[in-house]
């Protein structure tokens, strides 16, 4: 139990929240890896790892030390009164990434099933606050089961896509484009996922000391990463075609007429699209939960919770008209420097001065 709640439980809930929407559909993975060809886009793919991993260790770390598991109190140890920076980035891209995932939920489920959009997103707006309500322990098991049912699919899917696809992902694997530009691209990438790390560290609550933190960070960091690496080398059969396709994992497994994987792939990612959601949002209610017990001798209702996770959802619908790809292209580029300025700068700045403080001590 004490692995699984180290090591599987952060692992799990980082993927499960980075994967909805935009990853899951592979529109991400095409646009910031695989449009590099297959040795740079698996550059990218090792640079955007390395940064989570690092990442992910040095939060685990100083969340641990300060008792710091929800984002408000993580940014006043890190950048003291700089937290009501993070805050408002924070806030406008959980509005963003709700968008991007009701988009991305509504576009596959009209495609295959002919659901209407409005359908579809009001039944993700009840699946999401029916977990919150739930709790954290019941959101975190969900995680896990629906990372382990994906990674499945994705391992069948990878091995079907290898007997179908062969020659020409072997052919196609070697192409290549510019290391430097991919490099930077894994890490753009990177950057602005690792903007809901702060907001995950009630995951980390198990973890114990500075060794566990960093083998944590690095079991989710490989983890956030490796259906990314199943898709590039399935993607890159299609290379250079795939790379404007707005769905390219509907476009792959349509290729492989296998209409029972699909089915099953996309209950999944529609599920994965959910925990992507509930895991923001309880994030954010988690300082909410803080901030109240400065205050009040007991726990926040329920129906706040809930209150205050409808009207993120709701807001987000309306950037949802704006459209999937450019919510993609535009959106989350200009996040990837706020984050970096405002948080892994300055987590890195603060190991290099514990390594010193070691190393003079």
């Amino acid at each position: 139990m004490g692995i699984f709640r180290t090591y599987l439980v952060p692992a799990a809930v980082f993927q499960s929240v980075i994967f909805g929407g935009a990853y899951g559909t592979g529109r991400e993975v095409v646009e910031y890896i695989t449009r590099f060809g297959g040795v740079d886009g698996l550059l990218a793919l090792l640079a955007c790892a390395l940064a989570f991993a690092i990442c992910l260790a040095l939060s685990f770390d100083l969340a641990r030390s300060s008792g710091s598991y929800d984002y408000r109190t993580f940014f006043k140890q890190l950048i003291g009164p700089g937290w009501v920076v993070f805050e408002a980035t924070f806030l406008a891209a959980v509005v963003l990434v709700l968008a991007v995932n009701l988009s991305a939920a509504a576009a596959l489920l009209a495609d295959h099933w002919y659901i209407p959009p409005t359908t579809t997103r009001g039944l993700l707006l009840v699946l999401v606050v029916a977990l919150i309500a739930l709790g954290r322990n019941v959101v975190q098991l969900c995680m896990v089961l629906c990372s382990v049912c994906l990674l499945t699919l994705l391992l069948l899917y990878m091995g079907a896509s290898f007997a179908h696809f062969a020659d020409a992902i072997s052919l196609n694997m070697t192409s290549q484009s510019s290391g430097a530009q991919a490099l930077a691209s894994g890490l753009q990438y990177a950057l602005y996922n690792l903007l809901a790390v702060p907001a995950l560290l009630f995951c980390a609550r198990s973890v114990g000391n500075r060794r566990e933190a960093w083998l944590a960070g690095a079991c989710a960091g490989l983890f956030g990463m490796l259906p990314a690496l199943l898709f590039h080398c399935t993607f890159i059969a299609y290379y250079p075609d795939i790379i404007p396709e707005p769905l390219p994992v509907y476009v792959m497994m349509s290729a492989l007429g296998m209409p029972g994987l699909m089915t099953m792939y996309i209950v999944v990612l529609v599920a994965m699209i959910v925990c992507t959601m509930t895991g923001l949002l309880l994030g954010f209610n988690e300082r909410i939960d803080h901030w109240w017990l400065e205050s009040h001798p007991q726990e926040p209702p329920r129906w706040l919770n809930a209150l205050l996770s409808c009207s993120l959802i709701m807001l987000s619908l309306l950037c949802a008209e704006i459209g999937f790809v450019d919510l993609i292209a535009e959106g989350y580029g200009t996040l990837a420097w706020v984050v970096l300025a405002i948080f892994v700068i300055p987590l890195l700045g603060r190991a290099v001065l514990q390594a010193r403080g070691s190393l003079t001590g």
